[in-house]
Formats: C-alpha cells, sequence, structure tokens
C-alpha cells in the first residue's frame, strides 16, 4: 500500500487552515469590540452605535470578552473538520 503526499500532508493543512481562521477570527472579534465601544461625535454613527453594542453584548455571553477569547484544541479540530466537509461538498 503507498501512501501519497496529499493523504499525509492534507490533515495538517486542515489543522493549519483552522488555526489561521480561528486567530483572524479573533482580529476581526477584538476590532469589532472596539469599534462598538468607540466614542464618536458624528450624529450617524451615534444612531448606529446601540444597535452595535448589543450585538456586542450577545457576542461576548457567546465567546466572552474579546481580551481573553482563547480558542483550545477542541474548537480547532472541530473548525478542522467543518473545513473538510466543506472542502468536500464542493466536489
Amino acid at each position: 500500500m503507498v501512501l501519497s503526499p496529499i493523504t499525509i500532508f492534507l490533515p495538517a493543512l486542515y489543522i493549519f487552515a483552522s488555526v489561521i481562521s480561528f486567530t483572524q477570527f479573533k482580529v476581526v472579534y477584538g476590532a469589532f469590540a472596539r469599534l462598538a465601544l468607540t466614542r464618536s461625535s458624528n450624529p450617524l454613527w451615534q444612531q448606529v452605535q446601540p444597535v452595535l453594542r448589543q450585538l456586542l453584548t450577545f457576542c461576548e455571553a457567546i465567546f466572552g470578552q474579546p481580551a481573553t477569547f482563547t480558542p483550545n484544541t477542541t474548537h480547532v479540530l472541530l473548525v478542522a473538520i467543518m473545513i473538510v466537509l466543506l472542502v468536500n461538498l464542493r466536489r
């Protein structure tokens, strides 16, 4: 039985893609939190900001504080499985 390099390296690439996506999510989540809490004198921004704060409160209830959000190994592996499923559904 001959193993191709794809079958050896593909799971590691999926896990790497999962780690990259979680890192990207953490950056976006932190930027969204700073955006929702920033004060501005713009009247349009003052109308939108209460909605963003409510959305931030909802996200904090699910994910926790943006500064302390750290995915563990289970999260990374579950996202890797989701990436595998998405890639294989496109075929």
